[in-house]
């Protein structure tokens, strides 16, 4: 399956919680996740494209250890989506690097999701970037046929992110690795030009 996404920043998640329930969502309580993102050896986090492969570990209370391989099909919010259950976020952890993968970014967030239909939609709290929302929906592999076309999912996703309050411009067309990241580079950058 492929997961295609949309995703917008907010000064206000609760009230895009207001809207979500009004429209008969049930909201789950709040998830921690510590997620870290893995590239192949030889790889610079500017440097995933197309088809290169990304694993993520991302552990969850209560207790659950997720193991997420994606590649970017297209544009960077529609991926291709693998994920496992693992029982031992360190062992894993040494797997990945034994067989050639390296930690390129890690952070943490409080997620809220619930479900509307064919969407899964999560209210995020990033620590270092803040309040984000983001609407997903799963779609076949197949580049064939009615809904598999990435870019026409967004679009629908988008027009619903609208009716929460979402405005073109809180469009985030970057992941939370992504997003980390360049942070982490602008800090960088600011610092070497003291």
């Amino acid at each position: 399956m492929r997961e295609v996404e949309v995703k917008a920043k907010t000064n206000d998640l609760k009230a895009a919680e207001s809207k979500l329930v009004a429209m008969g969502a049930l909201i789950a309580q709040p998830v921690i996740q510590a997620d870290r993102v893995y590239l192949q050896n030889g790889t610079a986090f500017e440097e995933v494209t197309v088809n290169t492969p990304v694993l993520r570990i991302r552990e969850q209370n209560p207790g659950e250890t997720l193991l997420t391989y994606k590649h970017i099909r297209g544009e960077e919010l529609d991926k291709q989506e693998h994920e496992v259950v693992v029982s031992n976020a360190s062992e894993m952890e040494q797997i990945l690097k034994l067989s050639g993968f390296y930690e390129a970014v890690a952070f943490t967030k409080t997620r809220r999701k619930c479900k509307l239909g064919d969407y899964e939609i999560c209210l995020d709290n990033v620590e270092g970037l803040g309040g984000f929302i983001e609407i997903e929906k799963l779609i076949p592999d197949s580049h064939e046929g009615p809904g598999s076309n990435g870019q026409d999912v967004q679009r629908e996703l988008f027009d619903f992110l609208r009716q929460l309050g979402v405005r073109e411009q809180d469009k985030v067309l970057s992941g939370y690795d992504v997003l980390i990241y360049n942070m982490g580079n602008s800090k960088l950058k600011g610092q070497n030009s003291k």
